[in-house]
């Protein structure tokens, strides 16, 4: 498997670091040719329920604005990017509605 530089090839490494991804699937990648992204808004609580237990930190995130990024296979999703950021979120009280890009494999 090619992991390469291109925004993709990126979202694949982060998913064979994503212990969610390992844990359910033990192995998940999204095909560079076939995929689509679409844009949701999702509440601070959907986001929390993404993270696994290791990736629960207090580090303040380096930017708290921004879109999250969530990888969604079938039925299961997977926080790619933005942890730190839901935990800035959660811990100020504010809720959502939040910016989610969304990639999945193309049906």
């Amino acid at each position: 498997m090619d992991l390469g530089y291109d925004a993709i090839a990126s979202v694949n490494r982060l998913l064979l670091k994503n212990p969610s991804v390992s844990e359910q699937l033990r192995e998940f990648q999204l095909p560079i040719d076939s995929f689509s992204i679409g844009e949701e808004l999702w509440s601070t609580a959907q986001l929390a329920a993404l993270l696994y237990p290791s990736q629960v930190v207090n580090d303040k995130p380096a930017y708290p604005t921004g879109p999250f990024v969530v990888v969604k296979h079938g039925a299961l999703s997977f926080l790619i990017d933005g942890r730190r950021r839901v935990h800035y979120w959660s811990g100020i009280g504010h809720s959502g509605p939040h910016r989610v890009l969304v990639l999945a494999a193309a049906s």
